[in-house]
């Protein structure tokens, strides 16, 4: 019994706009101001303003922020960036975790860690001598302010004696999983847990669900990384896998806390981090990474075995750091000759009809992976990959007239399919991406 909010905010404001400002009339569409709330609502009030993917989304949705505010940061929207940062940090004190939206059912889990993200990213701009001095912030942005959201981020994903989400391993490396508190339908999506629950044993429908919804902290709800029969979501084992991003970006959270200390001084909580990242980096080296396939794989958590599933999971590493030279240009060499299409960075190299497979393009990982080819000096094949994703939503918008939440790589005029809901119009994070990369190219 929801009361979906109408609004069409995918259209522009004249048919003769261009992509790019396109995209800047579109930010204020959606936009929602701090929430005052003097009736029932799921809602978990904000308070300050925020912004929204679009279509169905009409909530701030967690990892979506960073790639949105790649975007507004190219808009000079600092002060924007800096209000969905602080409201992160509001839910987090207020309910020990950033969950995966502003909205109660979604209390039990979270989404991908990228408070280190928006932090170094805010830093990063005001700080920068081209960034716009008068469309800034109202005061003054220090990240050390923000040293101890950080920890206490890292801490949810890693520490804890019963945290379901810290995997102690055999190595004595404590790596990470996704996860959800509870084994029910999802209350966003019940009438289809419901249907899919019908064909699984009474007795395993708990575990079920709860698969699901660690699905969606993970943000690749669903894709074949998380099934163990590539095509029946009955088979779903999301909690049994330690996720290769997952684990990536924790590194750069440690990177990141440890700059922001010993910047601030702090060298002991410094070292701390210097010292956690070492270790995750030579777990990704003895584990994460298969020499004989030259990528990045998800591992099974009872023997830390590759699941076999490649996917564009595996750029996170390059994104963050944690990859040499050697392992890069291995990854480069995959990615150019089984990931790149027409259209840009297909997600997996498998078809299952789940909407984070092949052939369907996503922003996110068109990013990771572009800065993370640059970051190893694969600039050729970063640039062929943004022109490839730019062309592919810029013709797109000329004959839709509308930003799309995700694209197909392959039959590029043809909107992208698959998953449990149509593809959503608006919308956040393909704005910011874009924007971020058409003044990039």
């Amino acid at each position: 019994y929801f009361e979906l909010r109408q609004v069409d905010e995918s259209k522009g404001d004249g048919e003769a706009q261009n992509l790019r400002s396109f995209i800047e009339t579109t930010w204020a569409k959606l936009i929602r101001p701090a929430d005052n709330l003097d009736e029932e609502s799921s809602l978990l009030p904000l308070p300050h303003r925020y912004l929204v993917p679009g279509g169905r989304f009409q909530e701030i949705y967690y990892w979506d922020t960073y790639f949105t505010a790649l975007g507004l940061i190219e808009s000079n929207q600092h002060q924007l960036v800096k209000d969905m940062l602080d409201n992160f940090v509001h839910l987090q004190q207020r309910y020990g975790l950033i969950p995966n939206g502003n909205r109660m059912y979604y209390l039990s889990r979270s989404q991908p860690p990228i408070l280190a993200l928006m932090v170094a990213l805010l830093r990063d701009s005001v700080s920068s001598t081209n960034a716009n001095t008068d469309t800034k912030l109202e005061g003054d942005f220090n990240a050390k302010d923000y040293l101890p959201y950080l920890i206490q981020e890292h801490d949810f994903w890693t520490t804890g004696e019963n945290n379901p989400r810290a995997i102690n391993t055999a190595t004595g490396f404590v790596a990470s999983r996704y996860w959800d508190d509870l084994q029910a339908p999802r209350p966003e999506s019940f009438y289809e847990d419901i249907e899919l629950a019908k064909h699984i044993d009474a007795n395993k429908r708990g575990l079920f669900f709860r698969n699901l919804r660690a699905a969606c902290e993970s943000g690749w709800d669903f894709s074949s990384r998380w099934l163990k029969q590539s095509n029946d979501l009955a088979s779903i084992n999301t909690t049994e896998i330690l996720p290769v991003d997952l684990n990536a970006l924790l590194g750069i959270s440690e990177q990141t806390i440890s700059d922001i200390a010993q910047a601030d001084g702090q060298v002991s909580i410094a070292q701390t981090f210097i010292e956690l990242r070492a270790k995750r980096q030579q777990f990704f080296d003895d584990y994460f990474w298969q020499a004989n396939e030259g990528s990045f794989f998800d591992l099974n958590i009872k023997d830390l075995s590759t699941t076999g599933v490649l996917s564009l999971a595996s750029v996170v590493p390059l994104f963050a750091g944690l990859a040499n030279a050697e392992q890069a240009s291995e990854i480069a060499k995959n990615i150019e000759t089984s990931f790149l299409h027409t259209g840009g960075l297909a997600t997996s190299l498998q078809d299952t009809q789940q909407q984070w497979d092949f052939p369907n393009a996503w922003a996110p990982l068109q990013w990771f992976t572009i800065q993370g080819l640059k970051r190893y000096k694969h600039e050729d094949l970063a640039a062929k990959i943004t022109h490839a994703w730019l062309d592919n939503v810029e013709n797109f918008y000329k004959h839709n007239g509308v930003m799309m939440e995700k694209y197909n790589v392959i039959n590029t005029s043809t909107a992208a399919q698959g998953g449990e809901y149509e593809v959503q119009l608006g919308f956040g994070w393909t704005n910011g991406v874009t924007l971020a990369l058409l003044n990039q190219a």
